[in-house]
């Protein structure tokens, strides 16, 4: 039972830690991360998120995607909105 729980917890803690779909470059992460930080969020949530993101679209879709935001593009917006719902604090 003992080995069944360890296995368990080793599989949900480097589930948790994978490498994202998606790399970005190093500019993009270290700016996202600021922007996000800025606006309150905790590191925790900010790896999240950009996790999250990374895992769902390429970096020129990112980047595509938060130049509509910027736009105001409700869309984009709303779609963004999804991708990080689930890392807040």
């Amino acid at each position: 039972m003992r080995r069944i729980l360890l296995l368990l917890l080793t599989a949900a803690t480097l589930a948790c830690h994978r490498k994202p779909a998606n790399e970005y470059p190093k500019d993009l992460v270290d700016n996202f991360l600021g922007a996000c930080r800025s606006n309150g969020g905790s590191d925790d949530a900010c790896r999240c998120s950009l996790e999250g993101i990374q895992n769902r679209f390429t970096a020129e879709e990112y980047n595509a995607l938060e130049k509509r935001v910027k736009e105001n593009d409700e869309a984009a917006t709303r779609l963004l909105t999804e991708v990080v719902t689930d890392c807040r604090d």
